[in-house]
């Protein structure tokens, strides 16, 4: 047992002798003791002019939102549509069993034909118990009987034309018309069921383009665009407005800002407004969520640097400065609007600061040295850091401090 303990001690020994001239011996540095500098590329943090916008969460809302009912009872015979497809205002979308409602209008024509030769009766009648009583041939009572009886056949037809007219409107709602234009949705209620006013919506209809999305001001950010408005003369909708999408995505066309509302909520402290788009490509849809960008149409001085310079890891982006040693150290960074290719840096970085923008991935850890290259270098550092830098995210992962 003591001999296995000595052998153990042995090799400890040997282990820890062996380490500490790998060490002195430079280890994974270079034969001078220091890493070896990385070739980089830099830009200075400056300031930049851009247009100022407010962006609001908002709300893509159908301008003509239908529900189609059927207007008269019955059982539905046929759907004239694909769901999904645009239809037009005024185009078929279903029928109710027409059988009966047609029975109806046939039934009032002969009622009205019926009415019209009694009238035309009573009048001949009248007109000689006219003559009669004016030469007392007939009492004067028999004369008022005619009379009433003329008045009464002349309110039968009336009463006719108006159950023709019913008849005939009630007919014409066994088609159901698309009321505006736009996109219809599902079928509800298939073909051979009972429809009616109480049954029910048959089907879904919304219109697309244009289209509405609105959005909940602060009450202190509309008094000054208000103020902002009247006194420069212009109205609402002179001020651009554009979206991105629920992925950042931008839309690609610009709308109007059309409207607000007549009063402050109480409770948010926000009033509502809106704008409408084109949409001829249907990609804004009702009920999704989008980012409004309103244009102050003034111009205001932002920290900006190039997307290409950051990096991003669970923490948050960064970037590489250089420091007076010139040294690679991290930087947390938060950032805020895009604007063209470069980001605006609300916190984090000074103007004048030298950040590293071509060459990140050679940056294994912070505190690496770095040289930054002539012109000439750094276009040869593009390529090369282009394909190194997502290799580059998962190193500074574990190099951070």
């Amino acid at each position: 047992m003591k001999k296995k303990i000595v052998v153990l001690v042995i090799i400890v020994i040997a282990l820890f002798f062996v380490g500490k001239t790998f060490l002195l011996s430079g280890g994974a540095h270079n034969g001078k003791g220091q890493m070896p500098a990385a070739v980089v590329s830099v830009a200075k943090v400056n300031k930049k002019k851009i247009i100022s916008t407010k962006e609001y969460l908002g709300r893509v809302v159908a301008k003509d939102d239908v529900k189609i009912t059927a207007r008269v009872p019955g059982t539905l015979e046929k759907a004239y549509f694909k769901e999904g497809e645009i239809v037009k205002k005024g185009q078929v979308l279903f029928l109710v069993d027409p059988d009966k409602y047609e029975a109806a209008v046939e039934q009032a024509n002969a009622d009205i034909s019926n009415s019209k030769a009694a009238l035309e009766e009573s009048e001949k009648n009248l007109i000689r118990a006219k003559e009669l009583v004016e030469n007392d041939y007939i009492s004067k009572s028999e004369y008022d009987s005619k009379l009433a009886l003329r008045d009464k056949n002349r309110a039968a037809l009336f009463a006719a034309k108006a159950v023709l007219r019913k008849a005939n409107h009630d007919l014409r709602d066994t088609k159901i018309y698309a009321p505006v234009d736009g996109k219809i949705g599902s079928i509800n209620i298939t073909e051979g069921n009972h429809v009616g006013p109480d049954k029910g919506t048959l089907a879904t209809l919304v219109s697309l383009d244009p289209i509405y999305v609105t959005y909940n001001v602060p009450a202190d950010d509309f008094t000054k665009l208000r103020l902002k408005l009247v006194g420069e003369n212009k109205n609402l909708s002179d001020m651009k407005v554009k979206l991105t999408l629920s992925d950042g995505t931008p839309f690609p066309l610009e709308g109007k800002q059309d409207f607000f509302n007549n009063k402050i909520d109480d409770t948010t402290g926000t009033l509502q407004m809106r704008a409408t788009f084109p949409n001829p490509d249907e990609i804004l849809l009702p009920g999704a969520l989008v980012n409004v960008i309103v244009y102050e149409d003034k111009d205001i001085d932002v920290v900006v640097i190039p997307q290409a310079a950051t990096l991003e890891d669970a923490d948050g982006k960064y970037v590489y400065v250089v420091d007076e040693k010139g040294l690679a150290q991290q930087k947390r960074i938060r950032v805020g609007k895009e604007t063209g290719t470069d980001f605006v840096v609300e916190e984090g970085l000074q103007l004048g600061e030298e950040i590293i923008v071509n060459g990140l991935q050679k940056i294994m850890m912070p505190g690496m040295p770095v040289v930054v290259a002539q012109p000439e270098d750094a276009k040869a550092n593009v390529n090369s850091d282009s394909t190194g830098k997502q290799a580059q995210k998962s190193s500074a992962k574990g190099g951070k401090h």
